[in-house]
């Protein structure tokens, strides 16, 4: 459809309608702008996996470094990915935590007493790790232990310590491969030495636990223990 001036000329007309299917209005710029969706840090999410898994240990100062980076990036950019990151922080402190007060208080562990010849001479509570070959301790009850009693040999029921080595593998084996290869490496050993247990007995050992691996542990004690 057109019109005409006063000088006859023809001028268009725009359509008066709104063509179908249009959303929005229209401004100087255009068509108006969609909302924009923000997108979430890769970095807070890192952050985030990093702190569980803070049992690895070197993964603790990594998260809390990615972090750091991560809050101020989500600021500066508007990405989501605060409430990840603070979390992955959060739990890699207390991965830091536990961790250490584990190696506080094996380092509190008393040194047995011992007489002039090395041997124990009185009861007392003992890390693993502040046992010698030759030492005894009472019976052992629970299947995780920070603590053992060390105690003198002549006390009735004592296991006793004939071989003391180190687990090779480069990373934590697992459970079931751990217990096989100190329990296999206790068995030789004391075949190899040849005593002779004077009451009916069985091999014990004490190994690292996953979480002691992780800080370096790799000491296995092994014990000839009287049956029950």
């Amino acid at each position: 459809m057109s019109t005409h001036d006063s000088n006859g000329t023809a001028t268009p007309m725009a359509p008066a309608s709104t063509p179908t299917g249009s959303a929005g209005f229209t401004g100087p710029g255009g068509p108006a702008a969609r909302p924009h969706r923000r997108a979430t840090s890769g970095m807070a999410i890192a952050t985030l996996i990093l702190g569980v898994a803070g049992f690895l240990v070197i993964t603790i100062p990594v998260s809390l470094v990615l972090g750091v980076l991560s809050l101020v990036r989500t600021g500066r950019q508007g990405q989501k990915g605060k409430g990840l990151a603070t979390t992955g922080m959060v739990l890699a402190v207390a991965w830091a935590v536990g961790l250490a007060v584990v190696v506080a208080k094996a380092a509190d562990s008393p040194e047995p007493a011992r007489d002039a010849k090395g041997q124990i001479s009185e009861a007392t509570q003992a890390a693993p790790e502040k046992l010698k070959v030759g030492d005894c301790v009472a019976q052992i009850n629970d299947t995780e232990v920070s603590d053992v009693r060390a105690q003198p040999c002549s006390r009735p029921g004592s296991g006793k310590v004939f071989a003391i080595f180190q687990l090779t593998h480069r990373a934590w084996p697992g459970e079931a491969a751990a217990n096989k290869r100190a329990g296999d490496d206790c068995v030789k050993r004391y075949e190899r030495s040849r005593q002779q247990a004077k009451k009916q007995s069985e091999i014990q050992f004490l190994r690292p636990t996953e979480a002691s691996w992780r800080l370096g542990d790799r000491r296995v004690v092994c014990l000839v223990v009287p049956k029950a």
